[in-house]
Parts: C-alpha cells; structure tokens; sequence
C-alpha cells in the first residue's frame, strides 16, 4: 500500500509538471498571438492613414494646380503691361537722345522775366517727373513680372514634390494593402481581424484623432505663450559669459501648461537625454508622443518641436499622420518672443532639464 501511494504521488507530480508546462506555453503562444494581432492592427491603421494622406496629397495638388493657372493668367497681364511700360519708357528716352528735351533748356535761357523763368522751370519739372514716373513704372512692371516668374517656379516645384509624395505613397499603400491581404488569407479567424481593423480605423478617426488635435492644438498655444513664464520668474532666465540661457526643468513645463489649460492636468511631459517624453489618459482613450526640440535658422530663427513617435491607445501611428499634425500645429518656440535681441544658437536635453543658450544678435 505504502509502494501504490509513493507511485501515486510520483505520476500526480509528473502530470503538475506536465500541466504547468503546457499552460505556460500556451500563455507564451498567445502572447504571440496578441502581438502578432498588434501588428496587423497596426498596418489596417497606417493602411488608413496612408489614405488620408493621400486625399490631404490630392487636395493639396488641386490647390497648387489652381495657383499655377492662376499665376500663369497674371504673367500674360503683366507681360502686357510691361509691353506698354516698354513703348512709353522707349519715347521718352528717344526725346533725351534726341535732344528734344533741350529745347525747354534754349527756353529757359531766351525767357526775358523772372516771372517767365519760373514758369518755364515749373513745366520742366513736371516733364522730368513725368518721365521719370514712365521709367520708374517700367522697372515696377518688370519687378512684378520677375516675382510672377519666381512664383510660379517655386508652385511647379511644389507640385513636382507632391507628385513624386503621391506616387511614393501609393506604392507604399499598395504594398502595405497587399502585405496585409496575404497575412489575412493565413489566419483562420481573418474576418474577425478585418472587424477589428475596421472598429480600430472608425475608433481613431472619429474619436482618437479629434482629441489629438484638441492636444496639438492646446499645446500650440501654450508654446506661444512660454514666455509669458519668466513673469512669474525671471530665474528662467540667466546672463552667462555673451549668451542668455533659458533654463526649464519638466516639472515647471508641467506646471505652467496646466496653468494654461486644464486638459493637460491627466497630461505628463518628461524630459530625457536628447528626448520629451509626454503622455496621458483623455476619455479613456491614451495618448503618447516622444521628439525632440531641433533649431531652425530658415526663414526665421525658431526652435522646432519635431515630433518622432506618436502612440494611439498603445497603436503606433504612421508617419503620415505625425506630417498631418505638424502641418496643421505649430508647435515651435519663438526665442525672440523673449527678448528680440536674441536667437537660439544651442539646445541642451538632459533628465528632468531643457536649456536653450541664447546668443546675442550682432
């Protein structure tokens, strides 16, 4: 009996170790299975981005086709205007190389009053106006002309670099859409996938994106207002050797946004080395960027917040959409709205602090 109890506990042992290896490799498979469902996810929400884009793209080529027609309409006006600029311009200095402008000077000399001599220097000075406001109004036309010629090659750039966008993103969507169409084809359960795309793609569009854009669009004005801070303290900002520095640390960003605007109470900026992290929950649905601030010199002297990495409910969004939102926000942080003597000529990130050294402008 005592034999039978010790087989029994050997074989109840042997089918613990049996059982609990089985379920630990199946919570690894769908583990898996989770992360592989992620993905396709994923690629329906980029598939339906990249679609987005594509309109955005379409519009936009519309919009500059229209600009072009409407330009080159302005070139053939003015090119007539300068035409007739040309003739009187032409006249007037055929009188001077003729010299039949001296026959107001054999005038002049001839006159036998005061009174005449004024007179006759009145008229002269109103033919020489005259035809100094002719030549002036032809360099004016031809001015105008030049810039319509500029123009228009700056718009036929423009719309050759949004064809070659549209093309590049129709390629990427057609291979995206086929990548995902095979996956789909493998899976037993692809309809349900589909659905899962498909409630994903209408959950972004009509509720993610509004409450992204309502973020982008609060911390925009906050960014244009960041100066206002060192009102408050003026500690923010230090005299270094020649250059300012305006210092930061995460928490007061955190703080002085809140001020600003409630939405970003459940909200969290973090700065890291070379990186912002920021992140929050807004009706259930949480919201995660990274970037980074860079300096931009052309045209204007800004610090540009250069979005890397946007996350939807943890879906990571294409870059088409981080595009989107950049165009239609701005993000940026004007050092001159400090000081007007100053642009930024260096940005330090490092854990918990943001320094921008400020140079003075010669």
């Amino acid at each position: 009996m005592q034999f039978s109890k010790k087989i029994l506990i050997f074989y109840f042992c042997i089918f613990l170790s049996f059982y609990y290896s089985n379920l630990s490799y199946a919570l690894q498979t769908d583990d898996l299975s989770l992360e592989k469902t992620k993905k396709l996810l994923e690629k329906g929400l980029t598939i339906f981005e990249i679609d987005q884009e594509l309109e955005r793209l379409g519009i936009k080529e519309e919009e500059i086709e229209q600009a072009i027609s409407v330009t080159e309409t302005n070139i053939v006006t003015q090119n007539k205007m300068v035409e007739r600029s040309r003739e009187k311009s032409g006249e007037v200095l055929k009188k001077y190389y003729t010299k039949e402008r001296d026959d107001l000077i054999h005038l002049l000399f001839s006159s036998e009053s005061i009174s005449e001599v004024l007179s006759i220097l009145e008229f002269m000075q109103a033919i020489v106006s005259r035809d100094q406001k002719i030549l002036s109004d032809f360099q004016n036309d031809l001015d105008k002309l030049q810039a319509l010629y500029l123009e228009l090659l700056d718009t036929q750039t423009e719309l050759s670099n949004i064809k070659k966008a549209l093309i590049f993103e129709k390629e990427r969507l057609i291979t995206l859409q086929n990548e995902l169409d095979n996956e789909i084809e493998q899976l037993e359960d692809g309809e349900s996938i589909l659905e899962q795309i498909e409630q994903l793609t209408m959950a972004w569009e009509h509720e993610g994106l509004p409450i992204f854009k309502t973020y982008f669009q609060a911390l925009a004005n906050a960014m244009q207002n960041l100066p206002d801070i060192l009102t408050d303290n003026k500690q923010h900002l230090q005299l270094e050797g020649l250059q300012f520095v305006f210092q930061i640390t995460d928490d007061e960003l955190n703080e002085f946004l809140r001020k600003q605007d409630p939405l970003f109470e459940p909200f969290q900026f973090e700065f890291k080395k070379d990186e912002i992290v920021a992140y929050g929950t807004n009706k259930e649905i949480n919201i995660k960027l990274s970037g980074m601030y860079q300096i931009v010199v052309e045209p204007e002297n800004i610090i540009q917040f250069q979005v890397n990495e946007l996350k939807y409910n943890d879906f990571l969004l294409p870059d088409t959409t981080i595009r989107a939102l950049e165009e239609e926000f701005d993000l940026a942080f004007y050092p001159k709205k400090i000081a007007p003597f100053v642009e930024a000529k260096e940005i330090d990130l490092s854990e918990g602090n943001l320094k921008i050294f400020l140079n003075l402008l010669n």
